[in-house]
């Protein structure tokens, strides 16, 4: 019979692993990363590491899954409430941005994900690649139809087209805010960062409804 205290110590176990992987993944990528210096981070050992996630790539698909999921779901959540609001109607552009970008935002104030963000979109490895496609393709989907009704005027592959280059925008802006303390002169704060985003969704639902 397990008791509580073993699920208690492979909690533990479990969430040291994926914090020394998370730290060790955003800054040196999926190749570099070797489970020799998780295990070393995390103070675990091998089997620990196989026991909970199986493999390597097994241990970074949770590492992203992690931090997407709950982005995902609010994105879902605040994008499926204005849908119950506005019926058969089209929703408003900036709305459906706001509910794209804004979570993005909120999470990140919370936590070191952008230079995690930034690798996962950035790095090379074709298994970084396709985890692309099993944590956004659904998503990306979701949206672009949202958008196609708010948009009519605009074909299916101009909607791609602006689609890619809203969320280039948004991962730039999330990934590079060093760039935008220096033109401030100091942090961004939590009223800069909100402003950050208001900026951001006007900036891309003025051009991607032109």
């Amino acid at each position: 019979m397990i008791t509580r205290p073993q699920i208690s110590n492979a909690k533990n176990t479990r969430q040291r692993i994926l914090t020394a992987a998370e730290q060790i993944f955003a800054t040196k990528g999926f190749q570099a990363m070797t489970l020799r210096e998780v295990t070393q981070q995390a103070k675990v050992n091998l089997a620990a590491v196989n026991y909970h996630f199986g493999s390597k790539s097994g241990l970074v698909r949770e590492v992203i899954g992690a931090r997407i999921r709950p982005i995902n779901a609010e994105r879902l959540r605040q994008l499926d409430q204005l849908k119950a609001e506005y019926g058969q109607a089209p929703i408003p552009i900036e709305l459906i941005f706001e509910s794209l970008i804004r979570p993005l935002f909120q999470y990140a104030a919370e936590s070191n994900f952008p230079q995690l963000a930034g690798r996962t979109m950035s790095d090379p490895s074709t298994f970084v690649r396709s985890m692309h496609k099993e944590f956004f393709m659904d998503l990306s989907i979701r949206y672009m139809q949202e958008l196609q009704i708010s948009c009519p005027h605009l074909d299916t592959d101009t909607v791609k087209f602006r689609f890619f280059l809203a969320v280039s925008t948004m991962v730039g802006s999330i990934m590079d805010q060093i760039r935008l303390e220096n033109l401030f002169g100091s942090k961004l704060d939590p009223a800069k960062l909100d402003r950050v985003v208001d900026e951001l969704i006007s900036f891309i639902a003025a051009g991607f409804k032109q």
